[in-house]
């Protein structure tokens, strides 16, 4: 849904003369940049902007000394949960920002076992929508369409412990209207609002124990799951959470990531994307329809209005893996889709005239790839250095430029325009990784602006993966950007908290980046070798 609220919102400020149709700029500035630390472990997993401007993000913290605000929601940080995993527990955050980076509230939420969020959108009225994965123990509400929590699990809790998904809704000041269980997946890793306020997640079942309820499925386009130890599904909910409106599986015989990604457009089509490993997913429309090969291929799906039609479904990828991250999908307003997959795969069907026609060389490149309304596969590059890229948070605006974000291994990423950051920041020991900005044309033919952001990211040889996690465009088309980072070499400016705290394991950070010039002609790409 962040792509039409984009479009409405634009639409409206264009009304006013303040804007540009046109948001591209090949030059951005940094407006402000922070940390958010507490003692132990803060991560941003999605971020989006109201009308207003203001900027709302969600994700997880393991620290008890979690920055909150006077007559938030919760200021305490839960605990003792007795179904926790290797990682312990965790709590969800909601913050929301002015334009300029002041904090206006923040609220934990969440049990005494492991929660976080991964997936938040606001409506026209400000009202916060956040999806996640949750432990037992969730502060639910009366009256929703799921009170209880499935154990699909038993004793083998592993890293998270015990979990299915949630999803939230708070005011727009921050205070809990409802919460819900969702199903006995582990986790909903996003989420889409229509213009009505009704929601959209992907969810599903790892085939052991209780399936969801049937009767969600009832007049869905898929009704029944395959059972095969992975069959993922899409779920419209209504705006006061008191029932599934309609649900629909979308699997195959082989494994389906659950962790999908959804986006819904104007007319309320659903669009939906994962990694699969199934060869008989369903591919109506003009798209491929065989499986590439490999461990897994990308699918991506249009469903009606009311799921029960499937528009069109089609394969992508190659001989290599092709996985599923975060927010790596987005629609514009006439129902082209946009897609950024990471892949080993050095044989995609890249087409004519795109920007990088090659791959990258390293160990794993991204595919960016553009969708029409039919399913026909109307353009596909990679985006890629020598070393390897991950692609979280993929935009769209009413121009039909792809702004995508992510985390880069490669000295030679490309770059393009007057970036704010032209050179790598570089390995220094145990750490690697800078987090990347970049902008393609609507038929992928060049880069409008493409830039690095900061250094030092990651911890080499640890699960300890930093950079940007999730993006989304502002109202006056500045760009907002979150994700986590495990250095002190973060660039902060008017920041909440400019100092990273080295007792933790790794801390939020959240920007705003300003065009500086609107110029859309392209640039030529700058590669840098190693």
């Amino acid at each position: 849904m962040r792509n039409l609220v984009e479009t409405r919102i634009l639409a409206i400020v264009l009304a006013v003369g303040q804007i540009s149709s046109a948001l591209a700029a090949n030059r951005y500035n940094l407006a402000f940049s922070t940390y958010i630390c507490g003692m132990n472990g803060d991560y941003i997993r999605d971020v989006c902007a109201d009308n207003h401007g203001n900027i709302i993000a969600v994700g997880g913290t393991s620290s008890p000394d979690f920055p909150t605000t006077a007559g938030a929601y919760c200021r305490t940080y839960h605990t003792g949960g007795k179904s926790l995993g290797d990682f312990g527990p965790m709590d969800v955050f909601v913050m929301k920002f002015s334009p300029s980076g002041q904090l206006l509230w923040s609220t934990l939420f969440g049990g005494p076992n492991y929660d976080r969020a991964y997936g938040v959108e606001v409506d026209n009225r400000g009202f916060i929508y956040v999806a996640g994965r949750a432990g037992e123990g969730l502060p639910i509400k009366p009256g929703v369409f799921q009170v209880s929590f499935v154990d699909t699990v038993g004793t083998n809790l592993g890293a998270y412990g015990k979990q299915n998904g949630f999803v939230a809704k708070f005011t727009p000041d921050g205070q809990l209207m409802w919460a819900s269980y969702v199903g006995s997946g582990q986790l909903c890793r996003d989420i889409a609002v229509d213009d009505q306020g009704e929601i959209y997640l992907p969810s599903g079942w790892n085939g052991i124990g209780q399936a969801p309820p049937a009767s969600w499925f009832a007049n869905g386009y898929q009704k029944t799951p395959k059972g095969d130890g992975g069959d993922s599904c899409v779920l419209k909910i209504k705006s006061d959470g008191s029932r599934v409106l309609w649900g629909t599986w979308l699997c195959g015989s082989g494994t389906d990531n659950i962790a999908a990604m959804v986006r819904v457009d104007a007319h309320r089509n659903v669009y939906y994307a994962n990694n699969t490993a199934s060869t008989d997913m369903p591919t109506p429309g003009n798209g491929r329809h065989t499986y590439s090969g490999g461990p897994n291929d990308f699918y991506v799906a249009k469903l009606s209005p009311d799921g029960s039609n499937l528009i069109y479904g089609t394969y992508l990828g190659g001989s290599g893996d092709e996985e599923v991250d975060t927010h790596e999908l987005a629609v514009d307003a006439q129902g082209n889709a946009y897609v950024a997959v990471w892949t080993t795969s050095t044989d995609w069907s890249v087409t004519h005239g795109v920007f990088q026609p090659n791959p990258g060389g390293g160990s794993s490149d991204l595919a960016i790839c553009k969708i029409g309304p039919d399913g026909a596969i109307l353009a596909c590059s990679y985006l890629a250095g020598s070393g390897h890229e991950n692609a979280e948070g993929l935009s769209v605006d009413s121009s039909g430029n792809v702004y995508v974000t992510g985390t880069t291994y490669s000295a030679n990423f490309p770059t393009a325009g007057i970036p704010y950051q032209s050179a790598y920041g570089g390995a220094n020991g145990r750490y690697d990784g800078n987090a990347f900005l970049t902008i393609i044309a609507p038929d992928l033919k060049n880069l409008v602006y493409s830039s690095f952001v900061g250094k030092q990211c990651s911890i080499t040889g640890q699960n300890a993966y930093g950079g940007f996690h999730a993006s989304a465009l502002s109202p006056d088309g500045s760009w907002i950007v979150g994700g986590s980072w495990y250095s002190s070499n973060w660039p902060t400016l008017q920041a909440f908290q400019s100092t990273y705290n080295p007792r933790g394991n790794g801390h939020a950070v959240l920007a705003r980046f300003v065009p500086v010039s609107r110029d859309v002609q392209p640039r030529s790409s700058h590669r840098r070798s190693k």
